[in-house]
């Protein structure tokens, strides 16, 4: 008698599992249907969006993404300079990485005007302060290429291509002691001079140059006393 309770029990559970996998089915039918039904045919796709201005925001409602011609305000962000093009920032609204055109550059935690006010289009990166910390960007005005890794007090490995000239330097790369300036250069002139040059900074420079005509010497300047030596020249 038993073993028939135990029976019945089972075969209304395995009935309601039953009733219940065809519920399930019957929805499961129906949300397919309804999709394919009301799917967008190729008519209907759209491949382009048309906005202004997009930005995207976090959890928490921050600003973390903006996408504009024209990037300056926003609920979260802590800088006001106007940029444009793609702008990163972190949940602290402070600006870390631009895709565009950027005429502005913190250095120290200040909001300045690039050199000769140009507006570089390229990328650049900041620290979690705000400060520049290195890009790679082309400016217009000057027919000049630069790709940068910097200190947060200022500027520590530069390379260059400037196609108009830059101090006389179609082509050069610069390193920088931290607050003290240069330590090395090597490029090449406008009149295909090429040099390399070492700097104890305000103090003396060891410089080897060789010319168009393959004439080089190696020559040390001594800034203290203002004078200079030739060390080596091959003529």
């Amino acid at each position: 008698m038993d073993k028939i309770d135990r029976l019945a029990k089972d075969l209304k559970r395995l009935k309601r599992n039953v009733f219940f996998f065809q519920i399930t089915t019957i929805v499961l039918l129906a949300a397919l249907v309804y999709f394919f039904w009301n799917a967008p045919n190729d008519s209907d796709y759209q491949d382009t969006i048309t906005t202004k201005r997009l930005v995207v925001q976090d959890e928490n409602g921050n600003d973390r993404i903006i996408i504009s011609p024209k990037i300056s305000l926003s609920d979260t962000r802590q800088r006001t300079d106007t940029l444009e093009g793609i702008l990163i920032l972190d949940k602290h609204g402070i600006d870390r990485v631009v895709l565009g055109a950027t005429p502005t550059i913190q250095v120290s935690g200040e909001v300045v005007p690039r050199w000769q006010n140009s507006v570089p289009y390229g990328l650049a990166f900041n620290d979690k302060l705000g400060n520049e910390r290195g890009g790679f960007g082309y400016y217009d005005s000057r027919d000049y290429v630069s790709f940068g890794m910097d200190f947060s007090t200022g500027e520590g490995l530069n390379m260059f291509v400037a196609e108009k000239g830059h101090y006389g330097q179609k082509v050069g790369l610069v390193m920088q002691a931290q607050d003290k300036g240069q330590v090395i250069y090597l490029g090449s002139s406008e009149n295909l001079e090429t040099m390399l040059n070492f700097d104890a900074p305000g103090k003396g420079r060891v410089s080897l140059t060789i010319d168009s005509t393959g004439e080089s010497n190696i020559k040390h300047f001594d800034y203290m006393e203002d004078k200079s030596k030739t060390l080596l020249n091959s003529k």
